[in-house]
């Protein structure tokens, strides 16, 4: 499964300098285990498949 933002939604939604936005982003991305794209004017979550190892 893949999501698409915007760019000019996270500037919109997500307060702070530019590099703080980038960070925030990517850890959300790693928290719901998600590659991360920086695309021109959107970014790019691409769900991973965890594994079940029970």
């Amino acid at each position: 499964m893949v999501l698409t933002v915007p760019d000019s939604w996270i500037d919109k939604t997500i307060p702070g300098s530019h590099v703080s936005r980038a960070r925030l982003v990517a850890e959300i991305a790693r928290q719901y285990y998600c590659t991360h794209y920086q695309d021109f004017g959107s970014q790019r979550f691409e769900k991973q498949e965890v594994a079940f190892t029970g």
